[in-house]
């Protein structure tokens, strides 16, 4: 039996063993795009993100972008995405306001509409700066759609409802980058309990949290660092059962990447219960 079914026309591996052959030999391929060239653990939330959405993975990892470890849809696609949902979309530019007018189709008497201006983008600190001193039209445009996407029909981006361009604004024009973090030397001193602990942003002290917990961009980056380096089975998947208590879109993308590390791990029998311990200067 064929491990392989398709969905609207789209080939989906059914189980996880194919999804993870399927991520390995996309992250391989030279047309991968950047953000998922050499790291399956992001292929397989593309993949996933593509069936939540009905849509191919290639289209998916085409127009996501991923900054500071935030995955981002481009404009084009959420107009698509829209319009794909059956809701009208309607957007203009006059005398520098940039309109987007969305009328969704379970409610065809109410419109949703999102105004963007200079003075907005002056509001927030964005005019002038990077794209919006080459082409404030567009940028304009592309604000003004989001905003409206977020409030009109969020649920057509599958969860995720900022542009690239708004998520570099959060980072602080940070260029877009791959999920995973860099190796960093390692610390001496520290327990690998204690920086499976501190990877997650979770104080072992603290009482149990009161709703979801976002990661900021360091913590997050340092959380999959860890999980890359990680060498214990058990704290893998102690962390994997904490990722739960994180942003849905964080703790999704870190219990992924424990899933992979774990296979890798269990795979390879290369499982270990050691000190990491950085070598004195010679």
């Amino acid at each position: 039996m064929s491990n392989i079914e398709r969905h609207n026309g789209n080939a989906v591996p059914v189980s996880l063993d194919e999804q993870m052959r399927y991520a390995r030999a996309v992250a391989e391929a030279g047309l991968a795009p950047n953000t998922f060239r050499a790291q399956p653990a992001n292929v397989l939330i593309a993949l996933d993100i593509a069936q939540s959405l009905n849509e191919s993975a290639w289209t998916v990892m085409s127009e996501m972008s991923v900054i500071s470890g935030r995955p981002s849809f481009s404009a084009k696609f959420m107009r698509s995405r829209v319009r794909q949902a059956g809701h009208k979309l309607r957007e203009s530019y006059t005398d520098g306001v940039a309109r987007a007018v969305i009328i969704r189709s379970d409610d065809p008497e109410f419109e949703h509409t999102a105004e963007w201006d200079e003075a907005k983008a002056r509001k927030h600190g964005l005019w002038g700066k990077g794209h919006w001193q080459k082409n404030p039209e567009l940028m304009l445009k592309n604000r003004a759609l989001s905003e409206c996407v977020r409030e009109a029909c969020y649920e057509v981006m599958g969860g995720i409802a900022y542009t690239p361009d708004e998520i570099a604004d959060f980072a602080g024009d940070a260029p877009a980058v791959q999920a995973s973090a860099s190796r960093t030397p390692q610390r001496a001193a520290t327990s690998n309990h204690d920086r499976a602990a501190q990877a997650l942003g979770l104080d072992t002290e603290q009482s149990e949290p009161t709703g979801p917990r976002t990661l900021s961009d360091d913590e997050f980056d340092k959380a999959l660092a860890w999980i890359e380096r990680a060498t214990n089975v058990d704290q893998l998947k102690t962390q994997r059962d904490k990722a739960a208590d994180l942003d849905p879109a964080q703790g999704t993308v870190i219990a992924t990447s424990i899933d992979v590390r774990l296979e890798t791990l269990e795979g390879d029998g290369n499982t270990v219960d050691a000190e990491v311990v950085e070598e004195p200067a010679a």
